[in-house]
């Protein structure tokens, strides 16, 4: 574990910064800091399981996949006539 008190405040920054451009909140980046570090990779990749998370709770539009099923649950098939 890392405490941030031990990161330079300009390397927290920058980096709270670049996470948050990867869609999780300033808090969520402080508190990944917090555990990892300034391990880039492990940051990122962990900020976007929690981008991934938080975006599967709350779709904002179906998948096509799922918009392309008729009413019985089954795939409808495309037929492009040429």
């Amino acid at each position: 574990m890392s405490d941030e008190s031990e990161i330079p405040l300009v390397v927290t920054a920058r980096t709270i910064e670049r996470l948050t451009r990867e869609g999780i909140t300033e808090k969520q980046a402080r508190e990944l800091i917090a555990l990892l570090g300034i391990d880039w990779p492990a940051l990122l990749r962990e900020a976007r399981l929690i981008r991934g998370a938080s975006s599967s709770e709350h779709p904002e539009q179906p998948s096509e996949e799922i918009a392309d099923r008729d009413d019985s649950g089954e795939q409808e098939e495309k037929r492009h006539d040429g």
